[in-house]
């Protein structure tokens, strides 16, 4: 697993790594997101992205591959308590399928498997530069990651999350980021059914 000062250097003419999170069971209809965000990262320091619940790592994969084929100097903590809804794997057994997907670009990844309010207590205020939202989806865990993380943003930095038609999430966003602290990102999802379905962004002042 990757330390916060770690940098990740391609060879000069050395083939990018392909992508390969199709391959990884799970939901990831917020690339465009994504995108957008490995835009906002710095070159020429250290960052850090947290993501609040990565599930089996498909997104987590995108990610680790953008942040090695760019030459980005940038740590991924993925933070996820694996406490997962009914018919899929459950704790321990999450976990490692997470660690089994993502192990292709585990050095630029930190595991964090704990709650996201108590993973947060470990991180400085205003030392984070992402932090993506998409843990539980009720309004009270919204509105508590929001409040928890917040303040490790850095100045300028940005918090994003997924599943705003999701009336909760909805709810909880329009509450800390309306009328016009927030943007939205394309997105496209076959579940529950083929529509458009938005992740939001919010940058701190």
């Amino acid at each position: 697993m990757a330390s916060e000062a770690v940098r990740h250097l391609t060879l000069v003419g050395a083939a990018p790594m392909a992508h390969f999170y199709d391959s990884i069971p799970g939901f990831f209809h917020f690339r465009e997101c994504y995108e957008r965000l490995l835009r906002t990262l710095p070159t020429d320091r250290p960052s850090t992205w947290v993501e609040i619940g990565s599930f089996q790592g498909r997104s987590t994969a995108f990610l680790g591959v953008e942040i090695l084929n760019r030459n980005l100097a940038t740590t991924l903590h993925a933070v996820d308590s694996f406490e997962a809804w009914e018919g899929v794997p459950q704790g321990t057994d999450l976990r490692a399928l997470f660690e089994e997907h993502i192990e292709p670009v585990a050095s630029v990844v930190q595991l964090w498997p704990m709650e996201s309010i108590k993973a947060a207590k470990h991180f400085a205020d205003e030392s984070v530069d992402v932090v993506f939202v998409d843990g539980a989806h009720d309004y009270a865990s919204v509105l508590a990651d929001i409040a928890a993380w917040w303040p490790k943003l850095k100045p300028g930095a940005f918090m994003a999350g997924d599943d705003f038609l999701m009336a909760p999430v909805c709810r909880a966003v329009c509450e800390q980021f309306a009328p016009s602290g927030y943007i939205l990102c394309h997105g496209w999802t076959e579940i529950p059914a083929p529509q458009c379905w938005p992740s939001w962004i919010a940058r701190k002042a």
